[in-house]
């Protein structure tokens, strides 16, 4: 059965702190470890000698006041469980406030790569950390290894390495975070790659937007580089309800997957481009959606792209069948994406593990992030033992 949205989404009411049993915790090493999260729906992490533990959820940190209550969660966990002297895990992201607040508490601090994290907090979901996993981590973004913001990544991962194997079509955000509000500003970049500029101001139109000109198009050309299969849902769901006003992050993802019309059984089909990484080029997708406005209903358009992503999702899958497949990232709080996933899991010959009791989204970040940061330790010890060894 598939886990509540509420589940999903963060640690609520009688059930937080999360406390998972560690196994071999002989070999998790003497010192404590904190797991930061990352900057939305934060939640901090302990590793000890025998458990990993997640505290409540504390949200994002863009205001002071969530900033000050970081902190004093902070205080109150560490002194709850006793903890002097920790390292840290944190994001790599260098502008994220739990990475600097770490930092500036002057200890040891590792950076984890955000999906990595994502992949590791599912392993430990599904008690697979002692393997290597193929991750699908799809959300709105997060600090990619190349600087750019990554969001629909497929990693065949294990706990001290991640290999990004595929990844989604990159595009601009025109305005940056404006757009995660404003998704007609995502469907413009995308549909500038896919119609000419008579159809682009015709879409202009139908958004109710009157900017055009050189304003728009230094936009279109300076923002930030993405791979998000969040922000592709958010711009997909601007085209079927183009005069549809949306107020915060997923909303228009949200109005989209309750549009669907299950009885439809036809999908939109994404290229996988046969390169190192694969390309996962949404350019058919976008062309045939802003075709299918004129001549179907919102409820079929929904449908058959959810059932694109995840007839994608099982492609590759099959390109790396010797793998358990994971799915992980905000963007599988889609009930419909991952009813689909299921249906479909009797054609794989390991199915996709579902989101469980470790938040998909970034609420569950901080564990992902100890369980990197506790093999890397590891590693680095026994790397440091055998160098004695040798010196003997």
């Amino acid at each position: 059965d598939l886990t509540t949205k509420a589940e999903l989404n963060a640690r609520a009411r009688g059930l937080a702190p999360l406390t998972i049993n560690v196994p071999n915790h002989e070999e998790i090493g003497s010192s404590d470890l904190i797991g930061v999260g990352g900057h939305q729906k934060v939640a901090i992490g302990l590793a000890t000698r025998e458990h990993l533990v997640l505290a409540p959820h504390l949200g994002d940190m863009e205001s002071e006041c969530v900033r000050k209550r970081f902190m004093d969660e902070f205080e109150r966990f560490t002194s709850l469980y006793e903890v002097e002297n920790a390292d840290f895990a944190v994001d790599m992201h260098p502008g994220y406030y739990t990475r600097r607040y770490a930092l500036g508490i002057d200890q040891e601090s590792m950076p984890v790569q955000h999906h990595h994290a994502h992949v590791a907090a599912a392993m430990l979901n599904h008690g697979l950390e002692q393997q290597q996993v193929l991750g699908f981590a799809f959300d709105g973004t997060g600090y990619g290894v190349d600087g750019t913001a990554w969001g629909g990544e497929v990693l065949v991962c294990g706990k001290t390495a991640a290999k990004r194997v595929a990844h989604l079509r990159t595009f601009r955000l025109p305005g940056g975070e404006v757009a995660i509000k404003q998704p007609w500003r995502v469907a413009i970049s995308l549909l500038s790659q896919c119609v000419d500029e008579s159809a682009q101001a015709e879409w202009l139109c139908r958004f109710g937007q009157t900017i055009t000109g050189n304003a728009f198009d230094y936009a279109l050309a300076q923002g930030a580089v993405c791979s998000s299969m969040g922000r592709l849902f958010d711009a997909i769901a601007a085209m079927v309800f183009p005069r549809e006003k949306f107020h915060y992050e997923g909303e228009a993802a949200m109005v989209l997957e309750s549009a669907c019309d299950v009885g439809e059984s036809s999908h939109y089909s994404f290229a996988l481009e046969a390169i190192d990484p694969i390309v996962i080029d949404w350019r058919p997708v976008v062309r045939a959606v802003a075709s299918d406005v004129e001549v179907l209903s919102a409820g079929v358009i929904a449908m058959k792209f959810h059932r694109g992503v995840a007839m994608m999702m099982v492609e590759i899958a099959h390109r790396y069948e010797s793998l358990v497949p994971v799915v992980c990232g905000g963007v599988f709080q889609n009930r419909e994406l991952l009813t689909l996933l299921l249906d479909m899991n009797a054609k794989l010959a390991k199915p996709f593990r579902m989101p469980g009791r470790v938040p998909v989204n970034d609420g569950g970040l901080a564990l992902g992030q100890l369980v990197i940061a506790r093999a890397s330790e590891r590693l680095a010890a026994r790397r440091k033992r055998e160098q004695v060894q040798r010196c003997v």
